[in-house]
């Protein structure tokens, strides 16, 4: 490596500690793309009642619930936080606030809102802007499950560790309802589950956990080739985490392979060896996934 780009490689990482450091114990501000739909009439409270899995009538005015979106199979459509704007108003959002890391979302047009992804011109003093990398990491090791990565048309609310903080088991029907409910009464013995995942490494080498990549537990087979390896789970999001010190991952894990337990892994493609990683519970962070808001 030549001397400018290790200088460029370090300077990434001061700036990727600093980041982390804000959104973890200072402020940190990102800019998410969201999409929010409101839900106004007389007949909201009845009809969002019939959709989501949490009892939406007993919100108060100003507070917020996650909620499960389903589809009548009792798959996945959407991980939403509903919030009661008043009797009849509803503002639908994806939820951010997860395992201790919490912050403020500001939602607006760009020229009302900040926008930290055109620059740090217009932040208040003491508020860093954070770039993807930060942010991504973040997220992963506070065991946030993210739509379109661990959460899409085939998740079972269940397998992601959803259904406590989403679903009321005392409210009316609503649809998808037979199947979270079934699940619930046999244990929530589901086939696979949401895992953390923790492969040693360096800064800004190769990554040792990438989506795609292929779990599996046990012992390598004769000659380590992918063809006689049994899949156990496949990654769906990776990250370097300078909070961990360590390439962190979230995935899907065959509830036959223990976790936390030793794990392997392979690029996903049939080729070279498998290397060693470890399963964990979430979230990856010790005594919670944050002490300070994102900002």
């Amino acid at each position: 490596m030549s001397r400018a780009a290790g200088e460029r490689t370090a300077q990434a990482g001061a700036d990727l500690a600093a980041e982390t450091a804000a959104l973890r114990h200072g402020a940190g501000a990102f800019r998410s793309p969201r999409d929010v739909l409101a839900v106004r009439g007389p007949d909201a409270l009845e009809y969002l009642q019939g959709q989501l899995s949490q009892d939406v009538a007993v919100l108060a005015v100003g507070a917020s619930e996650d909620s499960l979106l389903l589809e009548p199979d009792g798959k996945l459509s959407a991980l939403v936080r509903v919030t009661r704007l008043d009797a009849h108003d509803f503002l639908l959002e994806p939820p951010f606030e997860w395992n201790g890391w919490t912050g403020v979302d500001l939602l607006g047009p760009e020229d009302v809102v900040l926008a930290p992804g055109a620059g740090v011109k217009g932040l208040p003093e003491g508020v860093v802007a954070c770039g993807p990398a930060a942010v991504e990491a973040c997220r992963i090791v506070s065991g946030v499950p993210a739509m379109g990565a661990e959460l899409t048309a085939k998740t079972i609310a269940a397998e992601a560790g959803l259904v406590e903080r989403t679903v009321s088991f005392t409210k009316g029907c609503y649809t998808g309802q037979e199947l979270v409910a079934r699940i619930d009464a046999r244990g929530s013995n589901v086939p696979r589950r949401l895992v953390g995942i923790v492969a040693s490494g360096e800064p800004g080498s190769e990554p040792l956990l990438a989506p795609g990549m292929t779990l599996h537990g046990g012992e390598p087979p004769a000659g380590d080739g992918a063809a006689g390896d049994k899949v156990a789970g496949t990654v769906t999001s990776a990250a370097w985490s300078v909070e961990v010190g360590a390439w962190v991952a979230l995935g899907y894990l065959h509830r036959s392979v223990e976790a936390p337990g030793p794990l392997r892994v392979r690029s996903g493609d049939g080729v070279g060896d498998s290397w060693p990683a470890r399963a964990e519970r979430l979230p990856l962070r010790p005594g919670g996934a944050g002490d300070a808001p994102p900002g």
